[in-house]
């Protein structure tokens, strides 16, 4: 009999037993789709045999509820990393559903860094270990997440699992960073080597480092910003105008006051130069940088104010741009001095090339000053080169001086003329190391013919006076000598003795045009020595010259060449003395009465140095300070009809301080007044001094 299951299926049939099928279908997709979401309790692993489902065999239905409502996450992983289980806190730290993360591995959820690290330490776990672990898990959105593992091995019916709770630690984190914040800027403050102040929303100052509340001498927190007394900074223009300003002056001068409303209302200071008057009268001067304070969020909180004290930087500015302004002028005046000396003045380096030459040597020489820098002296001068490298090479090797030494030859100024320079050369160093040689030249070609025509016209004087002995003697022999003879002797004589005069009066011009230069080089040196004390001296020393100058310069000028006239001679050197002491005439006034009186070489000299020091002695210590008065010069001359002398009477006075109360003459250790007591004697007169509204100098000088 045919089975009967064989037999075809009728239409009806078939579609019922597709209908049953379908019904099947829809049933285990859905058990499935409610374990792999974890609504049930079974296991859904993929392996080689595909897709396999475990229902979990005597579940307890609440420890799975505690499980699934618990904070932390928890997973079940297989021995080779399967997630097989995890709960929605998991699903929610990572951001993933759990339809995703159930069936993945464990691995692609940790962070690069850290992957080894949780390797390592799931083989202790494998070993029967309990681990406890931090790093970092990867969210979806590619956030690493900081969090604390703890895991264990677990067996359940010889299946081997790996269970994993897993604690965020993202808010701890966030705390413990945001305290050692808080710990850094506390640190920050307390150490900071500059002002630093914080405001709030409202300019109330929160936070202060030390450095503020040192520059403020007060706590700083809970007051206003804006009563800290800033201002905008405008006063070290007026500082280089006005230096005779002091710095409080200055502060107060233009007050225009800074506020951090400014900055509150989101604006950005940088490089802000501030002044700021302390409580103790100090001024400082202050950058100032300050922008708005905002947090994470960009939620503005008020404003941050960085101070930085640039007192000492700004007072060394000024010092400096004054130093400099100083220096220029002195170079400059030095440079004119060097240009204008009427001497010849030239360096060269160690090859002997001319580095630097001033216009009268140049002038000296008959070549512009451009033609001679960075040549040598042979290439300009060949008939002088081998004098010169004579005397420069020891200068070179031993760096000794050489002072004085006459030099001859030629220049391109006077071609085929012999000519005489006066030269020194002294050594240039830098440190221990010689650079190269300074030159003094003075050309002496007209005073060597002076001399030698001065020595000639002696000698011929020489012979003359011979002569005229001769013929007296003849004369005295001889009677009938006629007297045409005698007037011709006579005219000779006179001739003589005007050429005599014309050489005297030469060698007077030569003797004020030497001081003057030694006046010059004094002046120089003035100008190079820093200490006041020494350059007084050096000034004295120079009026001195003056005073012997001027003598001199009278002389050549005048028609008699045995006297001078004194009252010319007195004006004359007052006047240099204000000039050179840079009085004021309206401060103190110069009152001169000198009679008509002429006094020979060997007397005016020690008159005008006696006249030197004690004008110059009351300019500088009568009228100290701003004080006023009068210094009096009174020359008077009278003549004894019984012995025929002549009395001269020289008066200085002032209505200054006056003498120590304690002075006395003779014990006196300045060298103006022992100068004084000195040329006193050298001329036989007598000297008194009184000290009452002032101080009188009388010099009496009694002359047959």
């Amino acid at each position: 009999m045919e089975d009967m299951d064989s037999l075809p299926k009728t239409s009806a049939e078939l579609l019922e037993e597709i209908q049953t099928l379908q019904d099947r279908l829809a049933i285990a997709e859905g058990t499935l789709q409610a374990i792999m979401q974890g609504e049930v309790d079974a296991l859904v692993v993929s392996g080689r045999k595909g897709t396999q489902v475990f229902t979990l065999q005597n579940a307890d239905q609440s420890y799975r509820l505690l499980v699934e409502e618990m904070q932390q996450g928890a997973v079940i992983l297989s021995t080779e990393g399967l997630i097989l289980y995890c709960n929605k806190s998991f699903s929610a730290l990572l951001k993933q559903p759990l339809e995703t993360l159930i069936g993945s591995y464990f691995y692609g959820y940790i962070s690069s860094q850290d992957a080894s690290l949780f390797q390592s330490q799931l083989k202790q776990v494998e070993r029967g270990e309990q681990i406890a672990i931090e790093l970092f898990l990867v969210s979806q959105n590619i956030v690493e997440i900081p969090v604390y593992l703890s895991m264990n091995h677990l067996k359940l019916d010889d299946v081997v699992m790996n269970c994993v709770v897993i604690t965020d630690l993202t808010e701890q984190k966030r705390h413990e960073k945001t305290l050692a914040s808080e710990r850094l800027a506390r640190l920050m403050l307390e150490q900071a080597g500059e002002a630093i102040l914080v405001c709030d929303h409202t300019g109330i100052i929160i936070r202060a480092s030390q450095v503020a509340c040192q520059i403020w001498k007060r706590n700083l927190v809970s007051q206003a910003f804006d009563t800290l007394s800033l201002f905008y900074a405008h006063s070290y223009v007026h500082s280089l105008e006005q230096p005779e300003l002091n710095s409080a002056e200055i502060l107060s001068s233009s007050k225009t006051p800074f506020s951090i409303r400014t900055v509150l209302d989101g604006e950005t200071v940088r490089g802000l130069e501030v002044d700021l008057e302390t409580s103790d009268g100090q001024a400082l001067n202050l950058i100032l940088n300050a922008r708005p304070l905002t947090d994470r969020d960009n939620h503005f909180r008020g404003a941050i104010v960085i101070l930085t004290d640039i007192t000492r930087r700004k007072q060394t500015e000024i010092a400096l741009k004054q130093s400099q302004t100083q220096l220029q002028q002195q170079l400059a005046e030095i440079e004119n001095i060097y240009q204008c000396a009427p001497i010849g003045l030239n360096v060269l380096d160690t090859e002997l090339r001319f580095v630097r030459i001033n216009q009268r040597l140049a002038e000296m020489n008959g070549l512009p000053i451009e033609a001679h820098i960075g040549h040598t002296i042979r290439e300009l001068f060949p008939n002088l080169a081998d004098q010169a490298e004579q005397l420069l090479s020891p200068i070179l090797e031993t760096g000794e001086p050489c002072l004085n030494v006459e030099i001859n030859g030629e220049t391109p100024a006077q071609p085929g003329i012999q000519r005489t320079w006066l030269e020194s050369f002294l050594p240039l160093k830098d440190g221990d190391r010689i650079i190269g040689i300074n030159t003094v030249c003075e050309e002496i070609t007209d005073r060597k013919r002076i001399e030698a025509e001065r020595q000639k016209a002696e000698e011929a004087l020489r012979q003359a006076k011979e002569e005229l002995e001769n013929r007296v003697l003849e004369r005295t022999a001889a009677l009938n000598q006629t007297i045409q003879d005698l007037k011709e002797a006579e005219e000779r004589i006179t001739v003589s003795l005007r050429e005599k005069e014309v050489l005297l009066k030469e060698i007077h011009h030569r003797v004020k045009n030497n001081l003057g230069i030694v006046s010059s080089l004094l002046q120089m040196q003035i100008r190079r020595v820093p200490d006041p004390q020494t350059n007084l001296i050096l000034q004295d020393s120079q009026n001195r010259i003056a005073s012997i100058a001027l003598v001199h310069e009278k002389l050549y000028r005048s028609d008699d060449l045995a006297n001078v006239d004194l009252s010319q001679y007195i004006q004359d050197l007052t006047v240099y003395l204000f000039d050179s002491y840079n009085i004021n005439s309206s401060q103190i006034r110069l009152i001169v009465q000198v009679e008509n009186v002429h006094l020979d070489i060997e007397t005016v000299i020690p008159f005008g140095l006696i006249i030197n020091e004690l004008v110059s002695n009351a300019l500088k210590h009568a009228f100290p300070g701003e004080r006023s008065g009068e210094i009096q010069i009174r020359l008077t001359q009278s003549s004894s009809k019984v012995n025929q002398q002549q009395t001269l009477v020289l008066v200085i006075q002032d209505n200054g301080l006056g003498l120590a109360p304690n002075f006395e003459l003779k014990k006196t250790k300045t060298l103006g007044l022992t100068l004084v007591q000195g040329l006193v004697r050298q001329i036989g007169a007598t000297l008194e001094i009184v000290s009452q509204e002032g101080t009188q100098f009388k010099i009496t000088l009694v002359k047959s």
